[in-house]
């Protein structure tokens, strides 16, 4: 036994031997790899000058120690919670309070902006995350429409909503982080690795993915996988609690404030630390840090009052800034880059901007020298490297400054016949480089474009198309599709061009033949593409195949029989991993559908289940706009919806939860999401009626009648105009405002109510609505209202002879 016990410690001995060996050896390969240091790279680059950001505005109303603040996305507005247990909002230009909320808690440790800057998060002392929707109304309780999201067992110590209204992740003193959605509350995914507990998170940038880093009292910053809920990488070089973390702006980093005195830059890439930002000088720890928007400056707020500045490449002090009369507890920069915002335990938060920022003040000739700036890059007028810019001197140039200097249209017709004299001496000449004719089409456009005739420019644009290279015919390409249209006849000289760019090895060239085939092309030459265009709906980059599946929708409305065969293919499309191809797709099955709504019924649950994937934000957030999920693709499919469900109860019914849910998840006050209310009040009036859907949509509708707003009563008198047949009470409900709208300012908004009038014209209200159509007649000015409105009179007259007859004579 003594004899096995011996060789069972030499063993071990010899294995923990080897395993320091292996330790010794990683760590030396590690160090090779790690053969410079951020300061070394950046030894080079050039110091930053002095730095000075002056406090413009304090925003004072708190009672107690502000602890947390956030940005909304339109740059103007801000959010702070406190001690004292209130969550205000301000406007940070007039300093005014907006809206502020009363927790039933103290320390309100967090609170966010949501991405749509209609609500606000807040939690605490409370263990739980409350969702306030902001209203247009400052004076309403906004308490009345809290919702409680997230639910931990131990203090609310950060949120931060995901990129859409939809889902918000929280942190706590529980030691974990979670992922829940706003509408149902529901804990979507729930993150555990921290030892002690969490204080700060942060999302990554929408480009970089799903993934966050989450910072605490464990002195760890991990990053997490927001969709498997795993640790994908951990950091431990701090040696007390994290306070703060924030995302370099590219992703590919991440910045950490300590209560050792310390920032830290992490590289995500390398796996490591490769900067900290100290000095002997300070003792007191970082509450907050963020970077400038260009990633080069470091702000961290510290506990002696003081925010320090870093520069992050050199890892040196670029200033330091005063103000606070005691510890900073929130520092962020806004959206823009132009200002940073800082709260204090001294109750107050203060806006900081640099003196040379130019928030308000742009002079128009900034205006049209930025567009010089830009025109070259937009329309390649010199591939090479550098030339960016438009020199003072260049052609172009001095005819769009000539013509801005220009004080009546006499002198622009005498200054644009000389140019084109002079382009078509030029383009004319067999001197002439494909370069120089780049140039020359690209002045030919905008005198197009000014209205003037370039007819002899168009056999050489052709050409520019067919000779030049990759950027040259981009330019020829371009210039085409402005020139000419479908039925001209030059482009039957093009044909051969196109052909042989499609079966071209180069993408772009291959991307510009589709989009001028998409654009204009002659009905009797596609079946000689045809072939090769259906051939780019397998091409393995997806913006081939969606440019082709737009090219195939432009062949169906020109020629539908010609692409009869490829029906099938367009149901692929639908099916196309890639959402841009699918959204593509859409527009080929609207058109069919209004055709013939009986030959796709069989796709309705398709539909249904891409429209819940696009409403539960589920699409890449490059589809959002003002983070409402991919607004004009949900307004296509509910088109498409209400065409396969009219009239049709069993289709119909697999429909109803996704427009409820459709309808609740667009009240927010955006201009977008009114569309898609639109739209999905349509829907519901056209497809098999549901009582409670009609409830919802009917009080939408009033809404929109009774808003000040011009272009939602707009709204209102369309939507009513379009449902008063199926549901002519509706319209009585609102009648008062309807007569009321016949005298409000706007042309547009009479000229709907007098159509809504004639929609809902009956026995009883014949008289009145023919007199108030009268009485528009005689103030009227615009020959088209005065036509349609005459039209309408004699219809009444003609339907109710008795009832008119003494008010038309």
């Amino acid at each position: 036994m003594a004899t096995q016990e011996v060789q069972l410690n030499e063993t071990l001995a010899h294995l923990k031997t080897e395993s320091e060996t292996l330790k010794t050896k990683l760590e030396e390969e590690r160090a090779k790899l790690h053969d410079v240091e951020l300061h070394q790279v950046a030894e080079k680059v050039e110091v930053l000058g002095q730095f000075v950001m002056k406090t413009r505005r304090t925003l004072k109303g708190h009672g107690n120690k502000v602890l947390c603040m956030d940005w909304c996305k339109d740059k103007r507005r801000i959010v702070s919670s406190s001690q004292d247990g209130k969550v205000i909002v301000w406007d940070a230009f007039t300093t005014n309070k907006e809206h502020a909320v009363t927790m039933p808690c103290t320390w309100v440790m967090a609170c966010a902006y949501a991405p749509s800057g209609c609500a606000v998060a807040c939690g605490g002392l409370d263990n739980k995350c409350s969702v306030y929707p902001l209203t247009l109304d400052k004076n309403e309780n906004l308490a009345a429409k809290k919702k409680s999201v997230a639910m931990h067992t131990n203090y609310l110590s950060a949120c931060s909503f995901t990129n859409s209204d939809m889902q918000i992740l929280t942190s706590s003193g529980d030691g974990t982080c979670a992922l829940w959605d706003v509408e149902s509350g529901q804990l979507l995914q729930s993150f555990h690795g921290h030892a002690a507990d969490v204080l700060c998170l942060d999302l990554a940038p929408s480009e970089t993915g799903n993934t966050f880093v989450s910072g605490g009292c464990d002195k760890k910053a991990n990053v997490w996988d927001m969709r498997s809920g795993q640790c994908i990488q951990s950091f431990e070089t701090h040696e007390s609690d994290i306070n703060s973390v924030r995302y370099y702006p590219s992703g590919d980093a991440f910045a950490s404030g300590s209560d050792d005195a310390t920032c830290r830059l992490y590289d995500l890439r390398a796996d490591r630390e490769v900067a900290i930002y100290s000095k002997e000088s300070i003792i007191f720890g970082v509450s907050s840090v963020d970077f400038s928007l260009s990633g080069r400056l470091l702000f961290g707020g510290y506990n002696d009052y003081t925010i320090n500045v870093w520069d992050v490449l050199k890892g040196t002090r670029v200033s330091i800034l005063f103000g606070h009369e005691n510890r900073v507890s929130t520092l962020r920069v806004s959206p823009d880059g132009t200002a940073f915002c800082t709260g204090s335990w001294d109750h107050t938060l203060r806006y900081r901007s640099h003196p040379e920022s130019a928030l308000f003040a742009v002079k128009m000739s900034d205006v049209v020298e930025k567009t010089l700036t830009a025109l070259p890059s937009l329309l390649s007028l010199d591939s090479q490297p550098g030339s960016a810019k438009l020199s003072s001197n260049s052609k172009l140039g001095n005819l769009i400054r000539g013509i801005t200097e220009l004080t009546s249209k006499h002198e622009e017709e005498k200054l644009i016949q000389r140019e084109l004299l002079l382009i078509k001496e030029q383009v004319s000449s067999p001197n002439t480089t494909m370069r120089q004719m780049k140039e020359l089409m690209v002045r030919a456009i905008y005198c197009e474009m000014l209205g003037y005739e370039v007819n002899f420019s168009y056999i050489h644009a052709i050409k520019l198309a067919q000779q030049g290279n990759v950027l040259e015919k981009r330019v020829g390409y371009l210039a085409v599709s402005l020139f000419l249209n479908e039925g001209h006849e030059l482009l039957l000289l093009l044909v051969n061009t196109v052909l042989k760019d499609l079966q071209s090895t180069n993408l772009i060239e291959v991307c510009m033949a589709l989009t001028v085939v998409s654009q204009m092309f002659p009905k009797d030459m596609i079946p000689a593409i045809l072939p090769l265009v259906e051939e780019k709906l397998n091409h393995p980059k997806e913006i081939i195949r969606r440019k082709a599946v737009l090219a195939l929708y432009k062949f169906y409305l020109i020629a539908p029989n010609q692409v009869q065969h490829i029906h099938n293919k367009f149901r692929k499309a639908l099916c196309d991993k890639d959402p841009g191809v699918m959204s593509a797709s859409l527009h080929i099955y609207l058109q069919l559908i209004q055709e013939n709504p009986e030959g796709y019924k069989d796709l309705a649950p398709s539909f249904v289940t891409i429209l819940k994937q696009v409403v539960g934000g589920k699409l890449p957030m490059d589809f959002n706009y003002h983070s409402v999920p991919a607004p004009w693709l949900q307004i296509h499919l509910l088109r498409i919806l209400s065409l396969l469900g009219k009239n049709d109860q069993s289709t119909s019914e697999i429909m109803y939860d996704i427009l409820d849910e459709s309808l609740r998840r667009a009240e927010m006050n955006h201009n977008i999401t009114y569309a898609i209310l639109y739209e999905c009040v349509k829907c519901i009036y056209t497809i098999y009626p549901k009582s409670d859907l009609l409830e919802k949509a009917a009080k939408c509708i009033g809404n929109f009648v009774l808003s000040a707003k011009i272009n939602l009563k707009y709204l209102g008198l369309k939507a009513l105009t379009y449902v008063v047949q199926q549901d002519p009470k509706l319209a009585l409900q609102h009648q008062m405002t309807i007569i009321e709208c016949l005298d409000h300012p706007d042309l547009i908004i009479k000229r709907e109510t007098l159509e809504l009038l004639f929609r809902i014209t009956n026995d009883q209200n014949v008289t009145v609505i023919v007199e108030k159509m009268l009485d528009f007649l005689r103030i009227s000015k615009d020959d088209h209202t005065t036509m349609d409105l005459v039209g309408k009179v004699a219809e009444l007259a003609e339907k109710y002879p008795y009832k008119c007859f003494s008010v038309c004579i």
